[in-house]
């Protein structure tokens, strides 16, 4: 198993893990104001697209045996994970910026309308629709290795994933437990692609 191959596995688990961090230390200053806590965990939150970024080329390797259709369908939910994945990306370094930049919860929303402001569509690509991307292209790819004959992913897993992934919808402050859910999700994938069998490919 390759070096890209071995640590874009370890993004299955680091992943959630990073964005469990997020979430806990998220936790720590309930005002939202700018200040350690703000940075400390931003600076988590990017890290967690990051590593969903390398995840989704991981969970790629699970369709090898799969049929052409279904394996440029893969390919296309890994470049879908990549663009969450930026998008995410850019929605931290803005909310890094204005926290760096600001002195009160208040100035940091005005820096923050700016900079969105300043790149037509930001609002929606990097606070929109933008990151979920990424973890939908995730859940996409266990849903097609779970399909796949060899049912190398449980059919829970892109199951549990999709409904962790939904409760911060309910609230910000279940992220941890989201997180959770999608750790215990990407784990047998993650036990799969760490052991390095090897994965028939076609030409």
């Amino acid at each position: 198993m390759s070096v890209t191959d071995r640590v874009s596995a370890a993004c299955l688990p680091l992943a959630p893990a990073l964005l469990f961090a997020y979430g806990a230390v998220r936790l720590l200053d309930p005002t939202r104001s700018p200040g350690v806590v703000w940075t400390v965990s931003h600076v988590f939150y990017l890290a967690s697209y990051l590593a969903v970024g390398a995840a989704t080329y991981a969970l790629r390797r699970l369709l090898a045996d799969a049929g052409p259709s279904v394996r440029r369908i893969g390919t296309g939910l890994v470049l879908l994970g990549w663009l969450g994945a930026l998008c995410g990306v850019g929605q931290a370094v803005i909310d890094l910026v204005a926290g760096a930049l600001a002195s009160t919860k208040a100035e940091r929303g005005v820096i923050a309308d700016q900079l969105r402001d300043a790149v037509p569509g930001a609002a929606q690509m990097f606070y929109g629709t933008g990151p979920a991307l990424s973890v939908l292209a995730a859940i996409g790819l266990m849903t097609l290795a779970a399909w796949l004959p060899a049912r190398r992913v449980p059919w829970w897993s892109p199951v549990l994933a999709l409904g962790a992934w939904t409760l911060p919808t309910l609230s910000l402050d279940l992220i941890p437990v989201a997180a959770l859910g999608l750790l215990v999700a990407l784990w047998p994938p993650y036990r799969i692609l760490r052991a390095g069998a090897p994965l028939r490919t076609r030409a």
